[in-house]
């Protein structure tokens, strides 16, 4: 019980087994002072020895829990930084769209599970016309914001839960 105990709880529970053992033994049986004086001396001793393991223990329950509770935050950075990496990896940073390889990986899913269930797919690429020449007459900072809008355009025109966009190269 001394070991749940905080440190200066303890402490006084200690001390209030000894006035209530000392009061006991006066009360039911008197003893010689030096029976009583030996008898505390060896109670003292056991207490001394119970709160230094109580003190050791709450040191190291104390450390373990803040560990704990480190490796749980980092874990949470961790798989934070995972979901930021993975959405990073197949994300076009341009547009926000799907990148070639999330297209890829996207088209080989859907492949085989038209193949498994006899379903038609399909596959619509679109390239811009004449796309070099509109950079470098309007500069590339229209030419990105062209490439934005057309990928809004259609993310909000091929929006069923199967059909992916993505920008798969240069201007396609």
């Amino acid at each position: 019980a001394v070991g749940r105990l905080t440190f200066l709880r303890a402490v006084l529970v200690c001390l209030y087994i000894a006035i209530a053992m000392n009061v006991l033994i006066l009360l039911i049986r008197p003893q010689p002072l030096a029976w009583i004086l030996s008898f505390n001396y060896f109670y003292a001793s056991m207490a001394v020895i119970a709160l230094a393991v109580n003190l050791y223990i709450a040191q190291y329950s104390r450390r373990d829990y803040l560990t704990a509770q480190l490796l749980s935050d980092k874990c949470d950075e961790l798989a934070e930084a995972n979901c930021t990496l993975a959405e990073q990896a197949s994300t076009d940073p341009l547009t926000g769209l799907c990148n070639r390889r999330e297209l890829e990986q996207s088209f080989d899913r859907e492949w085989r599970r038209a193949i498994r269930h006899q379903l038609k797919i399909s596959l619509l690429m679109i390239d811009v016309d004449k796309f070099k020449h509109y950079n470098d007459k309007f500069g590339h900072q229209r030419g990105d914001e062209c490439l934005q809008a057309l990928g809004s355009i259609m993310q909000k025109v091929f929006s069923r839960g199967a059909d992916v966009v993505a920008r798969y190269g240069g201007e396609e």
